[in-house]
């Protein structure tokens, strides 16, 4: 009877649990294979997630060095208007 119990606990109650846990974190469209563990789909998710964010990160930076770069053009731009100016209102005098 004992033996009983403890696979009930042990094993069934486990699979119970973990199949519920794995409804409440949106079923299988994680990816997931069946029988697997909700803490495995969890890492798995983790995994993703990170990759998405290194992968937006990236884009984001490369989209911060071009305006970076399109301000230094721009300030260079008006450095040159501003230096011609101030030949054209020196050299007449």
């Amino acid at each position: 009877m004992e033996d009983l119990r403890s696979r009930t606990v042990e094993v069934l109650y486990e699979n119970y649990r973990a199949s519920k846990l794995m409804n409440e974190l949106g079923g299988s469209s994680t990816g997931s294979k069946k029988g697997d563990s909700p803490l495995a789909a969890f890492e798995e998710e983790k995994k993703t997630h990170e990759a998405k964010m290194k992968k937006m990160e990236k884009e984001m930076k490369q989209v911060f060095e071009q305006k970076v770069k399109e301000k230094e053009v721009r300030l260079q731009q008006s450095e040159e208007k501003v230096c011609l100016f101030y030949f054209f209102l020196f050299a007449k005098k």
